[in-house]
């Protein structure tokens, strides 16, 4: 039977115990979330690379993603997640058969809640609603403008919480400063707490912790960082 059922491009898991089949059945879900990145971002200061730079990175790294077959999901990070947005759906249509909804997934966040506590709440109720259909988060910049001060972005450190709490492979890139420095610090000093990060990551991590002169020298270590991931 099992010979025959390939004829129909249909393989067989031949399994001991039933078990086994729930387990084979969350390896699957897994590697389908490994295909989707999170990309938490936002920054209100572009310094020291200036907005220019920082808006073409972004633009860059959504085509990339794209380009190797990655879903991006992103909540559009003030500041630099339409410039994501729009790298990553440039590269869709420079697809023969592009397919929009195969490559992104994207949840803006609402902004008309007057009542502070009432929006925080409908935030975090919408991020633990998205975040976990992806496989790895990325952390890039983060931080905000508070009237007349930059300050740290903590909807970014609520989304590295909840995608830990949901075992998302955890990929905050320390060079682009603010938060994502601090969550990359974080995590290399207490790579315990964050079982679902590979210890191999942890180190490529630890290299891209530094500051760099030009951002779009993060390119290929991001893109390798999210390929060995998988």
């Amino acid at each position: 039977m099992i010979e025959d059922l390939k004829r129909f491009n249909i393989r067989s898991l031949l399994v001991d115990e039933y078990s086994e089949i729930t387990e084979a059945l969350e390896e699957i879900v897994r590697r389908f979330r490994m295909n989707t990145a999170f990309v938490s971002s936002s920054a209100a200061d572009f310094e020291p690379w200036g907005e220019v730079q920082v808006v073409e990175f972004m633009r860059k790294l959504g085509s990339m993603l794209v380009d190797n077959s990655f879903r991006i999901s992103t909540g559009l990070g003030l500041g630099v997640g339409n410039a994501l947005f729009t790298g990553a759906l440039e590269q869709v249509y420079r697809s023969p058969d592009p397919q929009v909804d195969e490559c992104l997934l994207i949840r803006p966040f609402p902004q008309f809640v007057p009542d502070k506590d009432e929006r925080e709440n409908l935030w975090d109720s919408y991020r633990r609603d998205f975040i976990p259909s992806a496989g790895l988060a990325l952390f890039l910049f983060g931080n905000k403008q508070d009237g007349q001060s930059i300050v740290d972005a903590n909807g970014m450190v609520s989304e590295f919480e909840i995608a830990a709490e949901n075992g998302l492979v955890l990929l905050p890139i320390g060079a682009t400063g603010s938060v994502a420095k601090k969550l990359a610090e974080r995590l290399i000093a207490n790579p315990s707490e964050y079982p679902s990060v590979p210890e191999h990551l942890i180190h490529a991590l630890g290299e891209l912790v530094e500051p760099v002169d030009n951002l779009n020298e993060l390119l290929q270590p991001i893109l390798d960082l999210v390929r060995a991931a998988n």
